[in-house]
């Protein structure tokens, strides 16, 4: 089970280190968004309602994860999911043709066809919609952000990893939508290549992590935390009796 801080700084560093990745998947999609365009407020409202949208999908996204884990596995397997999600963000990471298709799938095909739909409407809301549209794309970076979710120990946690890991691929492509300016190639290669490395230090900190070998912050002793977490709810409830 992850503290609320850890939480935030893995699913910020999984979001910024894979904006990149963003750049190149949504950027053309950003630029050709039907944004207001007559001012830098106006485009930094439209911007910021989409991102909005696609934000409140993935923690919907991690919602219904963590709703799963919660229901499927007991709170004895926490370490082993955290184990088995740093596992799998390394296969992410070293092996992605094993995530990739060819021609994309019907579901994919959907999404982009009511996307298109939506792009021809006007308004906030239109925008808000396409945001909460484009957060179903499927794509392997929101893969493994919903693994790491996963370990982050309950429904509610599950849902604001995904929240935060959705504000951490902003900034660029906010930094897009707003100037309409793609980034250099040489910067967006030199940051290309350093994501794979920080995905396998955030997957060797969720397999030491579930571990347990009781290093402070690093790898905690879950057992022990288990036992104090529950010494603190028999607490609360005697006091309210």
């Amino acid at each position: 089970m992850m503290s609320f801080p850890e939480i935030i700084v893995s699913a910020l560093i999984i979001g910024l280190a894979g904006s990149i990745h963003c750049v190149g998947m949504c950027g053309p999609i950003m630029l050709a968004l039907p944004f207001d365009q007559d001012s830098w407020l106006n485009r930094f409202i439209s911007n910021f309602i989409y991102f909005s949208g696609k934000a409140l999908t993935y923690a919907l996204m991690g919602l219904a994860l963590g709703l799963m884990g919660s229901t499927v596995f007991p709170k004895e397997w926490q370490q082993w999911l955290s184990i088995g999600s740093g596992v799998l963000i390394l296969i992410m990471t070293w092996l992605p043709k094993l995530f990739k298709s060819s021609t994309p799938s019907a579901f994919q095909t959907k999404v982009v066809q009511t996307m298109g739909v939506w792009m021809k409407k006007r308004g906030l809301f239109a925008q808000f919609v396409l945001g909460g549209i484009n957060g179903l794309l499927p794509c392997g970076l929101v893969y493994m952000a919903l693994a790491a979710s996963v370990s982050a120990g309950g429904i509610l946690k599950s849902g604001l990893f995904m929240f935060v890991f959705g504000i951490g691929t902003m900034p660029l492509l906010f930094l897009i939508g707003i100037s309409r300016q793609t980034l250099g190639f040489k910067f967006r290669n030199t940051l290309t290549k350093a994501i794979p490395y920080v995905a396998t230090i955030l997957a060797l900190l969720f397999i030491l992590r579930g571990l347990s070998l009781g290093i402070p912050f690093l790898s905690p002793d879950m057992a022990k935390m288990s036992k104090m977490e529950m010494m603190n709810k028999t607490g609360m409830k005697s006091h309210s009796h």
